[in-house]
């Protein structure tokens, strides 16, 4: 349980760090553990020469080997797009969604590169994916509008 508690602190903390839009990447050993963490953020909104607000759109990335993980939209309304480039077949795929209180909302196989998911049955607010390739695990935040 305390493994939980240490995971949701973690997630806080990088909500702190991506609170913008942007691109997270990381570099691993040849043990899978994480050595570095590069995190590049971009404004979420640019002001147009008209002086009106316009949304930019960013994929963030993350890169898990020579698997490259992108969640679009997000922020989200309710459905977003899970897409894996080189996705390994032969691997156990799977993503789980938690609750930022650790509670697992939905739980699905990832078995083709472009992956569908709905939260639009749950509330507006922060969620905690977590998508697991073979022994690999990307983390993300999800906000639902």
């Amino acid at each position: 349980m305390k493994s939980i508690y240490s995971f949701i602190l973690f997630m806080f903390v990088c909500m702190g760090i991506s609170a913008q839009t942007g691109s997270v990447s990381f570099q691993y050993d040849d043990d899978g553990n994480v050595k570095q963490r590069l995190v590049i953020s971009v404004p979420a909104q640019v002001k147009s020469h008209h002086t009106q607000t316009d949304s930019v759109q960013v994929q963030v990335t993350d890169e898990l080997g020579n698997q490259k993980v992108i969640i679009y939209p997000n922020p989200t309304k309710g459905q977003f797009q899970i897409n894996i480039t080189r996705l390994d077949f032969k691997a156990k795929n799977f993503y789980t969604i938690f609750s930022t209180t650790g509670s697992r909302l939905i739980y699905g196989e990832l078995s083709d590169t472009m992956t569908g998911v709905d939260i639009s049955q749950f509330p507006s607010g922060t969620y905690l994916l977590d998508i697991i390739l073979g022994d690999k695990v990307s983390r993300w935040k999800v906000i639902k509008q």
